[in-house]
Formats: structure tokens, sequence, C-alpha cells
């Protein structure tokens, strides 16, 4: 009966913990817990019950560019989802192994532009995935991205690709594999 109940009290939990309720410590005597097989998500170790990685992986909420920015300087740590535009304007060197930018706005000083930041093992995924190279590939297109936008701090540079000493807040997500992007 006792491994009944503790196995009731851990589907809850775990149930729960996937609903997004709070997470909840269960004191558990040590004599009701016959095997870890018999708790389910509960360890014997913390008797907490576990979130399920899907729901870390995958987000749901969509971000435009001005909610993506609003959202992202708002929220501690960033904002997460997916965040669609259209490219207006890519930038980098684009030389092998190095980064490329792919900007909602022509001017990616613009206070409106959201920046991805590709990458470069991200960069020879997609180049491969969609037939070239990326500033030919992605102009003008839909593009949905799965991240996290930051706000971060820039530097100016002049047309030497000297810093001037400026700097400017810029949106930016970083995306490492190519699979967290896609054409729409």
């Amino acid at each position: 009966m006792k491994q009944l109940m503790v196995v009731l009290v851990a589907s809850l939990m775990a149930t729960g913990a996937a609903c997004g309720a709070p997470k909840t410590k269960v004191d558990v005597p040590a004599q009701a817990l016959a095997s870890p097989a018999d708790v389910g998500a509960l360890t014997p170790k913390t008797r907490k019950a576990r979130a399920p990685k899907a729901a870390k992986e995958f987000p749901t909420t969509v971000f435009l560019p001005a909610q993506a920015i609003t959202e992202a300087a708002k929220t501690e740590g960033g904002a997460k989802g997916v965040f669609e535009f259209k490219v207006a304007s890519i930038g980098g060197n684009g030389g092998k192994g190095r980064s490329i930018y792919l900007n909602s706005e022509a001017d990616y000083h613009d206070a409106k532009n959201i920046s991805v930041m590709v990458r470069p093992a991200a960069v020879t995924g997609l180049e491969q995935t969609l037939g070239g190279p990326l500033d030919k590939t992605l102009a003008g297109k839909k593009v949905s991205v799965i991240g996290t936008a930051h706000p971060v701090k820039t530097n100016i540079y002049d047309a030497d690709h000297k810093k001037t000493g400026e700097t400017f807040t810029q949106t930016r997500i970083i995306l490492a594999k190519a699979e967290k992007l896609a054409v729409k």
C-alpha cells in the first residue's frame, strides 16, 4: 500500500511539474521507497519531481523584432523563444571560421534591429542545406530562429574597421546550430 501511494504521489508531481506547477518537495519515509522504479520521476536522493526536458528545448513564444527588443531588455537572462523576421541585411566578414550576422533592418545600428549572430559551424551547415552562401540564399527571406535574445553593448567602427570609442546596444541572438533556423 505504501508503495502504491509513493507511485501515485510521484505521478501527480510529475504531471504538475509538466504543467508548470511550482516544484514541491515531498518528504517520503525511507522505508516507503522500495526501489527507484517505484517512484517514477522522483529520485531517492532529492525526492523532487523533474520537469520534462522537452519543455525546455522547444520554446513556444513567437516574437517579432519590436517585441523581442522590448522583452529582451526587461527580462533577466534574455527573451527565450522563436524570433521571426525578414532578413533585411547580412553582415560580417563571411570568411572561413567567421560569424555572419542576419539583421532585421537594413542598418544594423538601427534601434529596431534584431541581429542573429550565426556561428561558423552553423554558417557551414546552413550553406550546405541552402545550397550557397548566406548572403545570396537568405537576403530578403523570412526566417524563424529558436534562441535567446539579449541586449548587447556593441562597438562602432569607422570606414577603416577601427573602433571609434562609441557603442550602441543591439538585441542579438546567437545561433550555434543550423537546425535552429528555418526559412519560411
